[in-house]
């Protein structure tokens, strides 16, 4: 509401916002108009406002490579009930998972360690994020996020780990001195095809000089109903005939059958998070934040594994994992200096606490395994931004990190009574997962990243880090082996360099980006024990660093006639030096038995080079200003130097949906499709394609690799008052069965879902 008494009737007044194009009306014309000027949004996405890239605000006009944004309205619509589902509708990302209770997220052919999770400015990974499939992202609760952003390919800002790109948690920020002091929400959701219950509740406190929200979430997932129609014709792919009913307390000789075979046994659980974010204003120019975040689950089965048969039988009466812990406790202090060196400083120290255990049992045996890691991570960011004249700004800051590892392992026998554990007996030897006598692993870098626009028209950026790593692990008691490893100590370095160039004539956007980036082993690559699938990885004390070279290029038209945006990426990344799991040997010996079982020996190892390149397109089209049109396309190839395929490679991705908007209610519907990914591109040295988990030829008996599938979903926001919604959602509306791509899940079927969304 503005006060216009003071312009005279033939005054033109000025609108403008940044989300919406500029207006200019007469005094009349507002009378004429009854007083309401209404604005249309900017159908130009150019210049939207990110984070993550420079861990400063910037315009999107002037960045040269991909991103994606995901902002809390989009987390709400889509009724997402866990983080990974929301990163599997961004181009060139798609999500494996391994167990109900995860995904994995791959960015352009790679992911886990080789991509690099943020949450508020604090690095995620750590010194025993691994290769194959990492599932730490459900660890964010999509009810606390304000945005994510997504940005594709190395990074001299963020460095280590982000050789395929950089996923940047952003959650909520209360706003200090607030004309409503108290105010809250809840949002209660429930789906049917995994029986989810969910329910957010969160307030906050806003005074003068600070502010506090704080949010507590509890989902309780069921087992998955997968869908019945079965386009690529395989009867029997996917469905449990009988599973383990074992548990913690549960004791059962046999497998039992599943009376329901649309149902996947053991893929539910059940997950609680905690997050307080308080804002203190020291001062006009400086604010202290307090970010405390926790995240726990109930014991979580590991459904690839529980499936998993050996001489005809389920090979596993217990195979899950214990309660996943993460705490971060991060004081961060912001100060808008407006000095010319320090225009901004950004200090983030951090605590992160992760604990993480596998519990195992074979059928047969009343011997359970317990492996246990608990991870304690300091870390310390600073960083800076310089403004000159000339449209000249400086990025520059450091990276401290200091990670230590307790890894124990043992094994105890059952005291069984009927079907009921008793109690716990003996004490058996059972190897640690990492080293167990020390595991220590330090991180020191260092960053530059200098922006100068010359005019309108040209745009460079220039961007240098340097990385220092140390790793020092030791282990002992290593019975199952007459080759112990004794202790490692490693240090590595890397300068990685940066340059990236747009040009943009009017309504154009041509950008080149070249880079390199760097990874460290970390402990798990040079020392993790842990068999699968007859095959036993062992730890790989003279394991180097890989390093990447990237190129991309990308070209953008806006047509503001139409309301027409398109946008393109092709890009390269060569991976030197690529750490690939191959056959290998102790003392000349390439198999041993373990657990009982004569294995095959397997390593990280240094493999040369790999490739890895593809094409990303989108197109948005603003065809009213309450409806909009999107499609995008990603198509990724990957081969190592000896030819053959890289492994976590998906096949041809297409997303495309229709939004309408309006004062009362919004509705999307959407479609997403994978082609089908022959045998002969999956990995199948390495085993992280799971090739395993593909259908069966019914008349050779052999794998035929991963099927094209399609779903449709409907989503509707309804707003019943101002302070309550109604969202509903029909996800794979026509009950298709599928997999995603590596995974041992089946996706599930046609799921209905509400959600209610409230304010107070």
């Amino acid at each position: 509401e503005v006060d216009i008494t003071i312009f005279h009737q033939k005054d033109t007044l000025y609108f403008e916002h940044p989300d919406f194009e500029p207006l200019r009306l007469t005094k009349q014309q507002i009378i004429a108009n009854k007083y309401r000027v209404e604005l249309h949004r900017n159908l130009s996405v150019l210049n939207t406002v990110v984070l993550s890239v420079s861990r400063n605000a910037r315009r999107k006009a002037d960045i040269p490579r991909e991103v994606q944004i995901f902002d809390a309205s989009q987390v709400e619509e889509l009724t997402v009930s866990a983080t990974p589902d929301l990163l599997l509708m961004s181009p060139g990302v798609s999500v494996q998972r391994t167990q109900g209770g995860g995904g994995s997220p791959v960015i352009r052919g790679l992911e886990a360690n080789r991509i690099l999770l943020v949450v508020d400015g604090v690095r995620m990974n750590n010194a025993i994020y691994h290769a194959g499939h990492m599932h730490h992202s459900i660890t964010v609760e999509p009810a606390i996020l304000e945005r994510v952003e997504i940005i594709s390919g190395p990074s001299a800002i963020y460095g280590s780990d982000a050789l395929g790109g950089v996923i940047h948690f952003i959650t909520q920020t209360p706003v200090v001195n607030s004309r409503k002091k108290f105010k809250g929400g809840f949002a209660g959701r429930f789906a049917t095809a995994n029986r989810e219950t969910s329910f957010n509740l969160n307030w906050t406190y806003s005074a003068r000089h600070w502010a506090s929200l704080t949010s507590v979430t509890y989902s309780d997932f069921g087992d998955i109903r997968m869908g019945t129609l079965r386009l690529h014709g395989y009867d029997d792919w996917g469905v449990v005939r009988e599973y383990s009913d074992n548990n913690d307390t549960r004791y059962d000789s046999l497998p039992v059958p599943n009376k329901d075979l649309s149902i996947q046994p053991n893929t539910g659980f059940k997950q609680y998070d905690f997050f307080n974010k308080t804002v203190i204003n020291a001062c006009s120019d400086a604010k202290l934040i307090l970010n405390t975040q926790f995240h726990t689950t109930s014991d979580i089965p590991r459904f690839d594994k529980l499936t998993e048969y050996k001489n005809g039988k389920l090979k596993y009466a217990e195979w899950r994992y214990g309660p996943m812990q993460r705490f971060l406790f991060s004081p961060q202090w912001e100060w808008d200096a407006g000095r010319k060196w320090i225009n901004k400083l950004k200090i983030i120290p951090a605590y992160q606490n992760m604990r993480e255990s596998r519990i195992v049992r074979r059928f047969g045996s009343l011997i359970r395994h317990y492996q246990k890691e608990n991870l304690h991570v300091v870390s310390l960011n600073a960083d800076a931004e310089a403004s000159f004249p000339r449209q000249c700004r400086l990025n520059y800051g450091v990276e401290l990190m200091y990670n230590r590892l307790e890894s124990r392992a043992y094994g105890k026998k059952l005291i069984v009574s009927d079907h009921r554990v008793t109690g716990l007996e003996g004490d058996y030897y059972v190897p640690t997962r990492y080293p167990n006598d020390r595991a220590r692993y330090y991180d020191l870098a260092f960053y530059t990243d200098f922006r100068k626009r010359f005019n309108r028209l040209h745009f460079m950026e220039l961007g240098l880090r340097f990385t220092q790593t140390y790793l020092d692990a030791a282990w002992k008691d290593l019975q199952w082996t007459s080759n112990p490893f004794g202790e490692v100590n490693m240090g590595n370095f890397a300068f990685t360099p940066m340059v990236s160039y747009i040009f943009s004539p009017e309504h154009w956007k041509f950008s080149v980006n070249l880079g390199s980036g760097f990874r460290s082993p970390n402990i798990d690559d040079i020392g993790k024990i842990r068999e699968k699938n007859g095959k036993l990885l062992v730890p790989n004390p003279d394991l180097k660093p890989e390093y990447s070279y990237y190129g991309e290029v990308g070209v953008a038209k806006d047509f503001p006639a139409t309301g027409l945006h398109l946008h393109a990426f092709a890009f390269h990344n060569i991976l030197h030096h690529y750490i690939d799991r191959q056959p290998y040997s102790l003392g000349g010996q390439t198999h041993l038995v373990y657990n009982g079982d004569t294995v095959a020996l397997y390593a990280n190892v240094n493999n040369g080079n790999a490739r890895i390149y593809g094409l990303d397109f989108l197109a948005d089209w603003q065809l009213t200003p309450r409806l909009k049109w999107h499609a995008d396309l990603s198509w990724i190839k990957g081969r190592k130097d000896n030819g053959q395929p890289m492994p976590s490679i998906p096949p041809l991705k297409i997303y495309s949906f229709v939004q309408v908007n309006s004062d009362y209610f919004d509705f999307i519907l959407s479609g997403l499709y994978y082609a089908r990914k022959p045998l002969d591109e999956y990995d199948i040295t390495g085993g992280m394609d799971n090739l395993e988990q593909t259908p069966l030829d019914p008349v050779t008996g052999e794998y035929t690799g991963y099927p094209s599938w399609y779903i449709v979903n409907f989503y509707f926001k309804f707003n019943l008052t101002h302070t309550l919604t109604l969202n509903l959602g029909v996800e794979n509306i026509f009950d298709v069965h599928y997999k995603r791509f590596a995974s041992a899940v089946s996706e599930p079927g046609r799921n209905f879902k509400i959600q209610i969304v409230g304010k107070f």
